[in-house]
């Protein structure tokens, strides 16, 4: 029984690991008018709700992902847009990436993997589960 129980519980911290890299589906953003602050609210509003569900212990948490939301807040404007008409032209390749997306992207990406080894570590500590 201890095994069976044991499998449910990593059941349920898979699928909350899933919900960690939705907070990127940005379908509640409009192509016209995404800044660094819209996508930062949008992903806020996502990590809210798995904080919610499994509250931090700790302060730290908090202070990393609005670290790496700053950080996405610094992005310039025009990324977002640029990286749209990128996504969306004929060839989007990393050939035909314009000026100063490649910047954005890394300074994105990396804040991804902030918030996402964030949230993953909250879930992973809600079920006691010490990763360090």
């Amino acid at each position: 029984m201890q095994g069976f129980i044991q499998l449910l519980i990593w059941g349920k911290i898979a699928s909350s690991i899933n919900k960690v890299w939705d907070i990127t589906d940005g379908s509640e953003l409009n192509d016209n008018d995404v800044t660094g602050l819209a996508v930062a609210k949008a992903i806020n509003a996502s990590c809210q709700d798995i904080f919610k569900e499994y509250p931090p212990k700790t302060s730290s948490p908090f202070d990393a992902l609005n670290e790496a939301l700053t950080n996405i807040t610094k992005i310039p404007d025009n990324f977002w847009t640029d990286v749209i008409d990128w996504g969306n032209g004929p060839d989007p390749t990393i050939q035909n990436m314009p000026d100063g997306v490649e910047k954005g992207l890394d300074s994105f990406g990396s804040a991804l993997v902030s918030i996402a080894n964030t949230l993953s570590n909250a879930i992973f500590s809600a079920f006691g589960i010490d990763l360090e």
